[in-house]
């Protein structure tokens, strides 16, 4: 099995590259060559007449240059020398020509994988088929003339339920088949998986036919401009080819991926950049944890130079909820067994109720640009901000943890404000851990750096302000549960001072491919009780 599965993944992966670069690099690399034109495109809801009723996930992509020519716009990197490079050999001295050889007559593409029984008794893999719509037919007949001739190898062909099949073995030892069937072009490196499309497409058990398929089609992204959607149509499926791929997947592992009734995904090209999104739907009997909206109060107390951000609300919550849940898993228990003796034997706290109880609010942790403290050289410094209901304690756990701050670090306690900060030091004076109240509920822990620039931060004048933070997440869901945080930009230029400070150098051919990115954030959302958002955004830089 394990050699039959090999050749397939690894062959399909190959061409699953090809086609996806073809189609959307040089979709968007030579939008510029697009014109207009009235044709019938490839929809998803006539490719799922086509798919097998057991496939698992098909990707839909847009083809049209006007969804893709806002990327234009930005300076993103040329893909043509990477499909150059993944083009089979039989194709390197006359490669394929996006412009002239697929862009006449391609209309939309699917990429689907659904299960194909092998040569041995339960033994099964993935296939993979291509679905490429078809705008113009002597056009398509043209670029298939083109593969013929330009390939080495013999094409054989034979009939199948009255249409052609197209079989080829290139130079890279690539079985491929191919097939015209409709205005639909049909690729896939297993015979099988042409036959199954097409006897889906005769009437057979199809995809669009299967219980509850029109339902994940339904499920719409709340994208303004989706050019890529992913359908996970079949959970159960995915996991039988996961337990398959993988014999080290725990039985929890199983349950929670078959928590998962259904799942979409997709990217949409917007002014700012790149903006993905995932809706998972539960299965009904699944009961998922109670997921709160965050006020986000705490970006204003982080500073507009924030590197990195990630806050979230309750993890006294969350941790009761992981307590209750460890009950299940004997392994998860015996982790947290050992874990609470471990620190009742260090510190004399309890974990539960010392360590994680009181933080009941919400809480931040963010990497800041520091010139001070033993990070300092570095440029960058620690910070923690927790919310409490439950001062007492959290004072309690404090004045216990102090104890255990090693005797050779210099203790003082110092004033910034009005604040009270405890700040220990090394010998050399520079700041390694403070932390302090900003107000009742509020505490502040630095590591490696000093308090001063957090307390001396203006609500007007804040990562919440901060025009780079607000543009990247104008477009994320306002309403959720945090966010995570990534100052792109500025962080190669914190990285690339302590490269410098070690002796080493970023690479700049990686320093140019990131430089083209501005941030990258993402939230996460629970719309009602059964589904789960996930939204990520890249803010890419424009051309000047």
């Amino acid at each position: 099995m394990a050699n039959n599965t090999k050749r397939k993944s690894g062959g399909c992966l190959g061409w699953f590259l090809f086609f996806a670069l073809v189609i959307g690099g040089g979709g968007y690399v030579y939008s510029k060559f697009f014109s207009g034109g009235e044709f019938k495109e490839l929809t998803i809801e006539e490719a799922a007449q086509t798919l097998p009723e057991k496939t698992m996930m098909m990707t839909f992509i847009d083809t049209d240059p006007q969804s893709w020519s806002k990327l234009a716009q930005f300076e993103t990197t040329p893909t043509q020398n990477l499909i150059q490079e993944l083009q089979p050999k039989s194709f390197k001295e006359n490669p394929i020509n996006y412009q002239e050889d697929i862009q006449p007559w391609l209309g939309n593409a699917i990429f689907a994988f659904f299960p194909d029984k092998g040569q041995v008794k339960d033994e099964t893999s993935a296939s993979l088929l291509i679905i490429l719509g078809i705008k113009d037919r002597d056009k398509a007949l043209q670029f298939i003339q083109k593969i013929k001739d330009k390939s080495l190898q013999k094409i054989s062909e034979s009939q199948y339920q009255g249409i052609t099949l197209s079989e080829i073995v290139t130079d890279d030892d690539l079985n491929l088949t191919y097939a015209i069937a409709g205005n639909q072009l049909l690729i896939s490196q297993e015979r099988t998986a042409i036959e199954s499309a097409i006897n889906a497409k005769n009437g057979q058990s199809s995809l669009a036919q299967k219980e509850g398929s029109k339902a994940i089609f339904a499920e719409k992204l709340n994208l303004v401009n989706p050019v890529i959607q992913v359908y996970f149509t079949d959970s159960s499926g995915l996991m039988q080819e996961a337990i398959a791929a993988s014999k080290n997947i725990s039985p929890e592992q199983l349950q929670e991926m078959g928590q998962i009734k259904s799942m979409v995904m997709g990217m949409g090209v917007e002014d700012q950049g790149l903006h993905f999104q995932a809706i998972a739907k539960l299965e009904p009997t699944v009961t998922p944890p109670p997921l709160q909206n965050n006020p986000n109060k705490l970006l204003s107390q982080f500073p507009p130079d924030t590197l990195i951000f990630v806050n979230g609300q309750g993890i006294s919550q969350w941790w009761s909820l992981f307590v209750q849940q460890s009950q299940k898993s004997s392994s998860l228990q015996s982790w947290l067994d050992e874990n609470r003796a471990m620190v009742k034997n260090m510190t004399n706290l309890d974990l539960d109720r010392d360590i994680f109880g009181w933080m009941d609010g919400e809480f931040a942790l963010g990497i800041i640009t520091a010139d001070s403290g033993t990070l300092g050289d570095l440029g960058i410094g620690g910070i923690l901000a927790l919310e409490t209901s439950d001062r007492i304690t959290a004072n309690s756990t404090l004045d216990t943890l102090k104890t255990q701050i090693p005797p050779f670090l210099q203790f003082q306690q110092i004033d910034i404000q009005g604040i009270n900060i405890s700040e220990w030091k090394t010998f050399q004076n520079q700041s390694i851990l403070s932390y302090g109240w900003r107000n009742n509920n509020l505490l502040l822990v630095s590591f490696g750096s000093t308090l001063n620039k957090m307390i001396e931060i203006q609500p007007n004048n804040s990562l919440a302000q901060s025009p780079n933070f607000q543009e990247m997440t104008a477009s994320l869901p306002q309403q959720n549960t945090g966010y995570f945080y990534l100052n792109v930009d500025q962080g190669i230029t914190v990285a690339k001072k302590s490269a410098g400070i070690k002796g080493q150098t970023i690479p700049p051919d990686t320093e140019k491919n990131l430089r083209v990115i501005t941030a990258i954030a993402a939230t996460a959302t629970s719309p009602d009780s059964k589904t789960s958002q996930l939204d990520l955004m890249v803010t890419l830089k424009t051309k000047q």
